[in-house]
């Protein structure tokens, strides 16, 4: 992963997503949740845009305590139902960076921007979640070809 992002403006995003509670390594069953739902509900298309949010830092946050969301953008009014909820999310300036590998390997990426790229840069995190973008399908794509862009919320 390069370690210069390229700092972009990211709009509002309204979307559907289904929380899940414990390891980020076993989210599986949070995308099944809101993928069948958004399946149910006609959401998917060519452009449907997928990506989680990483609430904790793995190495300050019990496992059992981590929150991710998985996420689909939506472009039209959603009644929530169950586990899948209605927010917006992003909007303002991010550091994104592109991931290419593995899911597993995403933690390694966030400490080499959090330890090494953060601290020469001259920015400031916000207190919002980072934004992984899933940029293709992990289900038709090898693990060493995944691209994800890590989306850093600056002040």
């Amino acid at each position: 992963m390069s370690l210069t992002p390229e700092i972009r403006q990211i709009e509002e995003t309204k979307v559907i997503y289904v929380q899940a509670i414990g390891d980020y390594n076993n989210v599986g069953p949070s995308w099944e949740k809101l993928c069948s739902f958004a399946a149910r509900s006609g959401l998917f298309g060519p452009q449907t845009k997928m990506f989680g949010l990483s609430h904790d830092d793995p190495d300050t946050t019990e496992t059992s305590k981590l929150r991710y969301d998985a996420c689909i953008a939506v472009d039209r009014d959603i009644v929530p139902e169950g586990e899948v909820g209605v927010k917006t999310v992003g909007g303002g300036e991010y550091a994104v960076f592109l991931h290419k590998g593995p899911y597993s390997d995403l933690h390694r990426s966030y400490n080499d921007i959090f330890r090494n790229w953060l601290p020469s840069s001259g920015r400031e995190v916000d207190d919002s979640p980072p934004l992984e973008v899933y940029l293709n399908d992990a289900e038709k794509t090898k693990a060493e070809d995944l691209r994800t862009e890590i989306c850093i919320p600056l002040k």
